[in-house]
């Protein structure tokens, strides 16, 4: 009798343990931080599934049905078109993300495919506008003027919740991103902006670009930018050049070759440019940007997301990895300007913008809990305003 006494004592005991273990769990789940944990969970299954990345896979998580169509955005100076991922699984509004890419050939780049529909699986919206200049190889901020557009559109859609808007942003577009986010118009608007390896300063970049190097606390480290980022940026210097003197660096550059006559007849920017895209030391590329006019000093500034820093009221996210498109140390750089409002994280698997198989097992553990711990800390952002 005294053994079933205690038999039953230890079975009540455990149930009682489990039920309060399953009521903390159930009113953790209730909290932001529990529903982003879900929520970066779904993602992190339906991105491992989607990308051939060696993390490990969360099969439980089943693939929910979505909707893609084309769209039009209405701007001041005619439409935008764009690609509209939207999950089909959910009963109640959405959060919802505009996708600013960087540099590529099309939105079907399979990246931006893959990203969308695993967010859409996770129960975000996605919207994927057609911006004419990224799409062309070129930078510049009217981008971040349509991204804006962008913005107040999803916040429009009756599925969408327009208090959990926020960007996702890669490369240059996600710079461009943080711009448009200092919108008067969407700033107090914006739920979130995360991005992934942006620059900081359009200068700074300018100079590692051209001296194959950038400065860390240690010292000055060699770097090998990416032919696609010194073909931007020779592309984007030359356009604020008269036609003529186009012409003459642009073929300079064919032949790599410009005569001492040749040089005479140029403008002092334009002979600062040339002496620029021949190369140097690091600090002697800092001079010529320097020394160019108040016109490229300008551009500069207005396609650098450091001078809007004051002017972004939403929390930012920024990721970054191993790069040969933008120095690591700018998207360092521009944490450390937004302070706490800013959360930064380094990630060895990634490669720029996209992730990478090549980690050892131990690795791709540690690596996954990282990135699900920072992912909970966005969808944190994402989830707060709704609930």
């Amino acid at each position: 009798m005294k053994r079933l006494t205690i038999l039953c004592t230890k079975k009540t005991i455990c149930i009682s343990v489990l039920l309060a273990a399953g009521g903390i769990a159930g009113i953790f789940f209730l909290t932001p931080h529990g529903a982003a944990s879900v929520k970066a969970a779904q993602f992190l299954a339906s991105f491992a599934k989607e990308f051939d990345v060696d993390i490990p896979r969360l099969p439980f998580v089943k693939n929910r049905a979505i909707d893609v169509r084309g769209v039009t955005i209405p701007q001041e100076s005619g439409e935008l078109a764009a690609d509209l991922y939207r999950p089909l699984a959910f009963s109640e509004k959405v959060p919802g993300v505009v996708f600013s890419y960087g540099t590529v050939f099309s939105v079907k780049d399979p990246r931006i495919v893959k990203l969308s529909t695993a967010l859409a699986q996770s129960g975000i919206a996605v919207l994927v506008p057609h911006f004419p200049d990224l799409l062309g190889d070129r930078v510049h901020e009217r981008t971040a003027r349509q991204m804006a557009d962008a913005f107040l559109f999803l916040g429009n859609q009756d599925f969408v919740d327009a208090r959990a808007v926020g960007f996702i942003g890669f490369c240059v577009g996600g710079s461009l991103a943080l711009i448009a986010a200092a919108d008067p118009a969407i700033s107090q608007k914006v739920a979130f902006v995360h991005v992934i390896s942006p620059y900081a300063d359009l200068a700074s970049f300018a100079a590692s670009v051209f001296a194959n190097a950038y400065e860390t606390e240690a010292g000055i480290v060699a770097w090998h930018p990416s032919p696609q980022t010194l073909s931007v940026f020779q592309q984007e210097l030359l356009e604020l050049l008269s036609d003529r003197e186009q012409r003459i660096l642009e073929q300079a550059l064919v032949t790599r070759y410009l005569s001492d006559d040749a040089q005479e007849t140029l403008s002092p920017d334009a002979q600062r440019l040339w002496k620029l895209f021949r190369g140097g030391m690091l600090q002697d590329m800092r001079e010529l940007l320097q020394g160019l006019s108040d016109e490229f000093q300008e551009t500069a500034r207005l396609r650098s997301p450091k001078t809007y820093v004051s002017r972004v009221s939403a929390p930012v996210f920024i990721a970054t990895g191993f790069d040969a498109f933008i120095p690591p140390t700018e998207s360092a750089a521009l944490a450390r300007a937004f302070g706490k409002q800013a959360h930064f994280a380094r990630f060895s698997f990634l490669e720029h913008v996209d992730p990478t198989g090549d980690l050892p097992l131990w690795k791709g553990v540690w690596e996954a809990l990282r990135l699900w711990k920072h992912l909970e800390e966005v969808f944190v952002a994402i989830v707060s305003p709704i609930r």
